[in-house]
């Protein structure tokens, strides 16, 4: 009787909740026609015995397939929801990393945009696995204690960063920082977001020498 496991859990992990209900109902009709026959696993020649062990079987049987079902189907969703999440964030204009925190102020990316390696002129192959500050080459000192300080805190962050491309170019980007929070309320990742400014600050010069 043991073997109609696999059948059940086959069934839910490749139908869902609905492939393990007809599953269930399936062996557990077959089940009770083999017992009130008189054959089958659950035949001992003594009813009452028999029906209890019967319905014993079909509850185990229906509640271990649902719950692999309900398991099947959430996982199901939830790498929808990461294909979707990661097509959008590939297709939008802003350069966007995603890092993991390894530990007390310090990232690793593990994720990058194509917009992002061509704000940077870097391949995204380049950014990943490396710690995201590299990026940025050498900064203000009081702008490098901002930055750790909201890493320390999980805490947002807008700043503009002067980023040295590969190419010799200097790139101004306004950057968000923000983090993700994780089941427990630790924050396991930060995001960062990049729009290019660089054509703005000719502008925002000119208007302050205007003002003045």
């Amino acid at each position: 009787s043991f073997l109609l496991f696999p059948i059940s859990a086959l069934a839910a992990l490749r139908f869902g909740p609905r492939g393990a209900g007809l599953a269930t109902l399936a062996i557990s009709s077959v089940a009770i026609v083999g017992t009130v026959r008189g054959q089958g696993p659950f035949s001992s020649g003594n009813v009452a015995q028999d029906l209890l062990v019967l319905q014993l079987f079909i509850v185990i049987n229906a509640v271990t397939g649902q719950l692999l079902a309900a398991a099947s189907e959430e996982r199901r969703r939830a790498v929808e929801r990461l294909q979707l999440l990661a097509t959008t964030v590939r297709g939008v204009h802003e350069g966007v990393f995603i890092a993991e925190v390894v530990g007390p102020g310090k990232l690793r990316t593990v994720f990058a945009n194509e917009a992002l390696s061509m704000l940077l002129g870097r391949p995204p192959e380049e950014m990943v696995d490396q710690d995201p500050c590299l990026l940025y080459g050498d900064q203000d000192p009081r702008l490098s204690q901002r930055v750790r300080a909201a890493l320390m805190a999980g805490e947002s962050l807008c700043v503009e960063v002067t980023v040295p491309r590969r190419d010799g170019r200097i790139v101004s980007t306004e950057v968000l920082l923000s983090p993700v929070r994780a089941t427990g309320g630790d924050v396991s990742h930060f995001v960062a977001t990049h729009r290019d400014i660089t054509a703005t600050k000719p502008a925002d010069i000119a208007r302050m020498g205007l003002v003045r």
